[in-house]
């Protein structure tokens, strides 16, 4: 599956970010993660041509990968508000009972 094989490379991308780090003069171990996410690539169909006519079709599945790398002085913490915002209930679930008995 591709999250599985995209996991496997992230070390290698870690490994790259730390020497471009050290090539810019930035302290290698103040960096923290700020952004990380990976999405899946439209699948890439190829033919190969076999003897006797015959036609195999092979299918590559292939993800993007995004990381950002800051100083953990820069990197900004969530806002309390985000925090402590809570879900409201709609109308209809606030009249069953069970919800009616948590609060």
């Amino acid at each position: 599956g591709w999250p599985k094989i995209s996991a496997e490379c992230l070390p290698c991308v870690l490994r790259n970010s730390e020497s471009n780090a050290a090539l810019q003069s930035l302290d290698v171990v103040s960096l923290g993660n700020e952004h990380i996410q990976g999405t899946k690539h439209p699948r890439c169909h190829a033919i190969l041509d076999r003897a006797h006519g015959q036609i195999t079709l092979c299918m590559s599945f292939l993800c993007h990968m995004e990381m950002i790398l800051a100083e953990k002085e820069q990197i900004a913490p969530k806002a309390e508000e985000e925090i402590a915002q809570k879900k409201e209930l709609s109308h209809k679930k606030l009249k069953k009972p069970k919800l009616m008995a948590w609060e």
